[in-house]
């Protein structure tokens, strides 16, 4: 903020449109705002959470000449561009999809933020620790602290001021060497290409100490170095030319994709879970002619014995298989049952023919329901396939079974996720929610078509869909759906 993007003007933009003010930059001798238009901390804090959720915020201004000249820089051999933000992480995906409009391709993943003035518990990380995590050897910013904190790290440091009217940075000096102040981003750039040129030739110290190791170069020496010399400087031509070259292309393809609108295939899939493939539910029972009104007429006079209690204690009458087919299959029909749950419903026998499947239908994006085996099987067998994917474990402390999202990792990519349990009910007398489903939802960017973004959530709901009495609970948990839904598109940006 304020080295790409014009931040506190956007920002104003805001505040004066909403309370009826007219505050402007220049007014500005302090970046924290409530010291400058009144208001305390939290007030302040809560302005600008309102103000990331409004289009002044996703459309804020370049600040002048950044994208040509962090081009430019980019172009050099060995310099990598990295951003690091003092913007919580709770914005990354409004961030990356800013960054991706005005300055593509240039910093990709390599994107850290420091969490200041955040409202989660995510630690705060300054930005000289970042930089010397990552081992930087430059830090652009308009914050005379943190330029200062970066000098006293090790690091160059140079103090952005937009034509000298960033006042929150003219109280004190830049009085170290390491601290050079640019007005522009020409400025940045040629101070920037300096110390770049100087990382390339050795200094005085570095030739001392080649001198008393005795290690002077010989003449042959010096022709095999001016030699290497040529061939990297030819290279890194080369390498220029490839950059250009990529990015022509990445323009055509950007040009191309916006010709074609964006279309993908998603798939629900329950896969059963391993610990509840047995053929032998009522449900089930497959290898039995069940079809019919005599079958229809079977079959229900099976499920009414599997639910049946016992009227003093409640506990089921004929638990576990087959005390409640008796009487209604015959011998060789349990047998017959009994074989196709080898066959067919072991978790070893089934679980490659659930991947066959998954290959079968080719889905852009899949939603795996009563998914168990998540990091055994399915992450690494379906990365083989080329998707990437995320899980979410139901409550229930003994079903290790839940839901999960999966993409192909060439057309989409995750910007976010999160997860939820429904509340199905809360006992009055002790507060504790009973919790038994649960829901996965993950935003994905389109690869092609970079503005487009998907919400996808993967739910399992409660059983039993032809039990009238379980559509009030379902109810309920759709409408706890839909607020994960809206809260989680609010906070990530998406309409």
């Amino acid at each position: 903020d304020e080295v790409l993007a014009r931040y506190l003007r956007g920002y104003l933009a805001y505040y004066n449109s909403v309370h009826g003010t007219s505050w402007k930059i220049e007014q500005f001798d302090k970046y924290e705002a409530w010291k400058v238009h009144g208001g305390t901390y939290e007030q302040a804090v809560e302005q600008v959470q309102l103000f990331h959720k409004s289009d002044y915020f996703r459309e804020l201004e370049v600040v002048p000449g950044a994208r040509d000249a962090l081009e430019e820089l980019a172009a050099l051999p060995g310099v990598e561009l990295h951003l690091i933000s003092s913007r919580q992480p709770e914005l990354s995906g409004l961030t990356r999809r800013w960054l991706d409009l005005h300055f593509p391709g240039l910093f990709g993943d390599r994107i850290r933020f420091g969490n200041h003035y955040g409202i989660t518990t995510v630690m705060r990380l300054s930005k000289a620790d970042i930089c010397t995590s990552m081992g930087a050897r430059v830090l652009v910013d308009d914050n005379l602290v943190y330029c200062r904190e970066a000098a006293a790290a090790g690091l160059q440091a140079v103090l952005f001021d937009l034509d000298g009217t960033y006042r929150w940075n003219q109280d004190g000096s830049a009085d170290d060497p390491r601290i050079a102040r640019a007005l522009n981003w020409q400025e940045v750039l040629d101070r920037t290409k300096q110390l770049w040129q100087q990382a390339q030739t050795p200094g005085p110290a570095q030739a001392a100490a080649l001198a008393a190791a005795g290690q002077r170069e010989e003449p042959g020496d010096a022709q095999t170095i001016r030699q290497l010399r040529t061939k990297v400087h030819a290279l890194s031509g080369e390498v220029r030319s490839l950059r250009d070259e990529v990015a022509d292309t990445k323009a055509v393809l950007t040009c191309l994709a916006s010709t074609v609108p964006l279309e993908f295939t998603i798939a629900q899939y329950n896969i059963l879970a391993g610990y509840l493939g047995q053929n032998t539910q009522p449900w089930f029972l497959y290898g039995l002619d069940l079809s019919g009104p005599e079958g229809a007429q079977r079959r229900q006079r099976i499920i009414a014995k599997f639910y049946e209690r016992e009227p003093e204690t409640g506990q089921y009458r004929y638990k576990g298989w087959p005390k409640y087919v008796r009487g209604i299959l015959t011998d060789e029909e349990i047998r017959t049952v009994e074989r196709y749950d080898a066959q067919h419903f072991r978790w070893e026998a089934r679980r490659q023919r659930l991947i066959e499947e998954a290959r079968h239908l080719d889905a852009d994006i899949f939603s795996f329901v009563e998914c168990d085996h998540f990091d055994d099987f399915f992450q690494p067998t379906m990365r083989e396939l080329g998707y990437e994917g995320v899980h979410r474990k139901r409550p229930r402390e003994t079903s290790p079974d839940g839901c999960a999202v999966f993409w192909k990792a060439s057309k989409f990519l995750c910007v976010a996720h999160e997860g939820m349990d429904f509340i199905d009910r809360v006992e009055p007398e002790t507060g504790r929610m009973l919790k038994d489903r649960c829901a996965v939802i993950a935003l994905l960017r389109s690869r092609t078509h970079p503005s487009n973004h998907v919400i996808v959530i993967s739910v399992h709901l409660a059983r039993n869909p032809e039990d009238l009495r379980q559509d009030r609970l379902r109810a309920k948990q759709v409408a706890q759906v839909f607020r994960l839904l809206s809260g989680f598109a609010a906070l990530h940006g998406v309409d």
